[in-house]
């Protein structure tokens, strides 16, 4: 009895074992399978943007360099405020960029999201390379005031002598003939701040004859240039004008007036159109303040302009604006309290 229950229990322990071992098992693959192997289909995702979806509107992007404030912010922000009012036939889409790093992947992103127009302020080197990319994607590319070595950029700017010149005729049509004038220019390599100051005096001495046009050198910075025409006031030269390349630095020549109580200097001329010295003119009653500029609209004159190419009409790759002269009787509209610059 005992030899049957054992012969028993090990028939089912063996019908057990080989009902397990009955079941199929799936080979891992070998090397060349896995090399056969298709891969899985990649899934795109869609980078956001101010650009938004394709709803038929033209994408159009701004990149700058980041900065709180200054010529680069004020022009993106001022074409943003232009996309803003073409809003139903244009997309916006801003980068701020740290680095030329940076900036090269924004421009990158651009050619990938197939934008038809960038707005470029080049302020690092090593971006043509991306540069060239958008282009290349078919993107109208149009360089803020700096001129960029790429195949196909257009460029908006302004005419540096062209401010020095407007300068000039403003002074030489409120100066008597035999006035006194001193044009401060920055020791520093600026080729900018060089060519007004060369046009001012170029101008001035052909219009008015008479006009004895002294040049000083001084720093880069509105105390340098105080300290500098703080010397001059003492000096044996009566002045009467006084003209700085930019308005930071024209602010320091106020600066130096106020603090010695000068009225005799009654024409202080400059380039630009900063914010702080456009409210300065706005609000002088002891001696006329005027600045030559083409900047403030730079940004929104540029959204213009590549809708312009981008409509197909015939333009120039250049387009140069001109320049204009702000004074207390028209500088309303210049002056935003929006404005970073």
């Amino acid at each position: 009895m005992k030899r049957f229950l054992c012969a028993v229990l090990f028939l089912a322990i063996l019908l057990t074992v080989v009902s397990c071992g009955s079941s199929p098992v799936t080979p891992l693959p070998d090397a060349e399978d896995v090399q056969a192997m298709p891969l899985p289909t990649p899934v795109t995702v869609q980078e956001a943007s101010g650009a938004g979806a394709d709803d038929g509107r033209l994408r159009l992007s701004v990149i700058v360099p980041k900065e709180a404030r200054g010529f680069a912010s004020e022009a993106a922000r001022m074409a943003e405020a232009r996309a803003e009012q073409l809003s139903d036939e244009v997309s916006f889409f801003r980068a701020d960029c740290s680095s030329g790093e940076e900036m090269a992947a924004a421009l990158r992103a651009a050619a990938a999201r197939k934008d038809d127009a960038v707005l470029l302020y080049p302020g690092f080197e090593g971006v043509e390379e991306a540069a060239q990319q958008v282009i290349d994607a078919g993107a109208v590319l149009v360089s803020l005031d700096l001129p960029l070595a790429c195949e196909g950029a257009y460029r908006i700017r302004g005419d540096d002598s062209a401010l020095g010149t407007a300068a000039a005729d403003f002074a030489a049509s409120r100066l008597s003939a035999d006035s006194d004038v001193a044009v401060l220019v920055p020791e520093v390599e600026d080729a900018q701040a060089l060519d007004r100051a060369e046009a001012f005096c170029e101008e001035l001495r052909a219009a008015s004859p008479g006009t004895h046009v002294y040049e000083y050198a001084t720093g880069s910075t509105r105390e340098e240039c105080r300290i500098t025409f703080a010397a001059l006031l003492y000096g044996e030269i009566e002045l009467e004008c006084v003209f700085v390349p930019n308005d930071e630095l024209a602010s320091g020549v106020l600066t130096a007036l106020e603090e010695a109580r000068r009225d005799d200097v009654g024409l202080v001329l400059s380039c630009g159109g900063k914010q702080e010295y456009l409210k300065a003119l706005r609000d002088s009653k002891s001696r006329t303040l005027a600045s030559a500029v083409y900047a403030p609209f730079l940004g929104s004159k540029a959204v213009d302009f590549a809708l312009e190419i981008l409509a197909g009409g015939a333009v120039d790759p250049v387009r140069v604006l001109p320049a204009e002269i702000v004074q207390r009787l028209n500088c309303a509209p210049y002056i935003m309290e929006e404005s970073r610059y």
